[in-house]
């Protein structure tokens, strides 16, 4: 199943540039940090060891979708793909193979900042080695980063300048020597180099370089013969000791790539047209939905049909054992219908003044409503079908039934709330909600179920704005900077309201979600 040998760096870098090593579809994206980067560069030209790599031949019975290595442009068929040693094969291929800067992740932010690398010759030949200073980073303009306050800001943007200050750049490491002859002829030409003789330096430069980068070989495990995406996932993950476990979303996306769907392009276009749809668009309530809930949509619509002509079992439901079940032929099937239903379920709760993100009490309940809309098979339902609909909406939101067996809730409702909106057939679903009207008293928090779902029936029901005497309406909501604020304020009720009630305190009430009520900010 597996065989080990040794390769040179140089080789395996050469088919990641031509694109015969490439990536499976379902591993993440390159996201190493500087740090991360010299670490690996230090290790690199001390001739450290820099990691077992472990690659699945590609042409047998399985078939996986595959993508480049980060910074590649292949021209060739992958013939192996890398389960182990992406971030640093990525990173060595990034900041030795390339001249452009390499391309890390921020620390700080979201942004990808632009870095390249340099070698410290005076400290890699003279062997004083003990600090991380002799791997230097400079930014895209190569302006070298300070090693502290009291250090030179250098600007290597010229390469007599870094011919001046020994810093070898790290992107001519595997051929060193045209920089190496540049460096000579510019010592040459001022005659008074610093460290003896420019050529017995520029020797013993060299001979590190070729033994530790240029000649570096590197052991690889070669899998062969493996026959489904199951036991390559599981492979992945017991050798990628570094990586977080595969999601269901990847795991899936690795199944139905054998089957030619590429679910990780076709989600990022549905979540485009999903997140931008309503109003606002930028924290619109399908904002809550991500690449895996979809699926659960999918697999609701999926599980529930095959129960309908027994062609799969009787079970409906939207675990993470459902999803995986789910075939390519059943995602191209439920994926348009699973679509449309979140868009209906959007406009569903903007009627109910359930628009933003942060009005969703329950994103399994969305999703739960996602998948009844995608069963009714149209867009919106009459305005009986609506109302009885808006019945089971607050009664299981208010009775806190998606607080916990999120996924089992989801399955009885796609069981027997689409009965009861079409035909009113009645459900036990609704007949045995309980709200405790205690409750109110102990919703305080803005993520409380009970405190979203009165403060957007105050505003159905078109609410008085007590700063202005004004109604506040769902156009108003939208249109307005509106929050929510104490009806008797905070320091009223700490003077009048008794120390206690039974087991409620002061503090309860007071900040209680029935002394809550939406405000402008005029």
């Amino acid at each position: 199943m597996f065989t080990n040998r040794e390769i040179e760096l140089t080789e395996c870098l050469e088919h990641v540039h031509k694109g015969l090593l490439q990536l499976p579809d379902f591993q993440r994206s390159w996201r190493w940090d500087d740090d991360h980067v010299q670490r690996l560069l230090r290790s690199l030209i001390r001739g450290f060891p820099i990691g077992n790599l472990t690659q699945i031949a590609t042409g047998g019975e399985l078939e996986l979708l595959h993508r480049e290595v980060e910074g590649t442009t292949p021209t060739a068929k992958p013939t192996k793909l890398l389960l182990d040693g992406q971030q640093r094969v990525t990173a060595l291929y990034c900041s030795l193979s390339t001249k452009a800067p390499v391309s890390v992740k921020s620390t700080r932010s979201s942004k990808r900042q632009e870095r390249f690398y340099y070698m410290d010759m005076a400290q890699l030949v003279s062997g004083r080695l003990e600090g991380n200073s002799y791997v230097r980073v400079a930014s895209e303009k190569k302006i070298l980063n300070r090693l502290d306050e009291s250090s030179e800001l250098l600007d290597l943007s010229d390469p007599s300048s870094e011919y001046m200050h020994h810093m070898f750049p790290v992107n001519s490491l595997l051929h060193p020597g045209n920089w190496l002859q540049y460096y000579q002829e510019y010592w040459a030409e001022r005659g008074q180099f610093p460290y003896g003789e420019h050529w017995r330096f520029v020797n013993r430069f060299r001979e590190i370089v070729s033994r530790n980068v240029i000649f570096r070989r590197i052991p690889v495990t070669n899998l062969t013969n493996v026959a489904d995406t199951e036991t390559v996932c599981s492979i992945f993950e017991n050798v990628n000791m570094g990586a977080e476990p595969l999601t269901v979303f990847e795991l899936l996306t690795a199944k139905l790539a054998a089957r030619g769907l590429k679910l990780r392009d076709d989600w990022d276009e549905r979540k485009e047209r999903l997140h931008g749809h309503g109003t606002p668009r930028e924290d619109g309530v399908l904002c809550a939905i991500d690449g895996y809930q979809f699926l659960q949509v999918i697999a609701l619509l999926a599980t529930n049909n095959r129960r309908q002509t027994h062609s799969g079992g009787r079970r409906v439901g939207c675990d993470g054992r459902d999803v995986l079940t789910i075939t390519a032929d059943e995602y191209r099937a439920y994926s348009l219908a699973a679509e449309n239903g979140l868009i209906a379920a959007a406009r569903f709760l903007q009627r109910i003044c359930v628009v933003k993100q942060s009005d969703l009490a329950y994103v399994g309940q969305l999703v739960s409503l996602g998948a009844i809309y995608g069963m009714s098979g149209q867009g919106a339902l009459g305005r009986d079908a609506e109302d009885r609909l808006e019945r089971w909406y607050w009664s299981r939101l208010f009775s806190e039934s998606y607080a916990s067996a999120v996924n089992t809730q989801s399955a009885r409702d796609v069981e027997e709330v689409p009965d009861f909106v079409k035909n009113n057939k009645q459900t036990s679903l609704i007949e045995e909600a309980n709200f405790d009207p205690e409750r109110l008293l102990r919703a305080k928090t803005r993520g409380s179920a009970v405190y979203k779902g009165l403060i957007a029936l105050q505003i159905r029901n078109g609410c008085t704005d007590w700063s202005s005497g004004e109604k506040i309406d769902i156009d108003r909501y939208l249109d307005e900077p509106v929050d929510v604020h104490h009806i008797f304020p905070r320091k009223w009720c700490d003077r009048n309201l008794s120390t206690n009630r039974g087991d409620t305190t002061r503090a309860d009430i007071r900040d209680c979600a029935i002394n809550k009520t939406p405000l402008s900010r005029r």
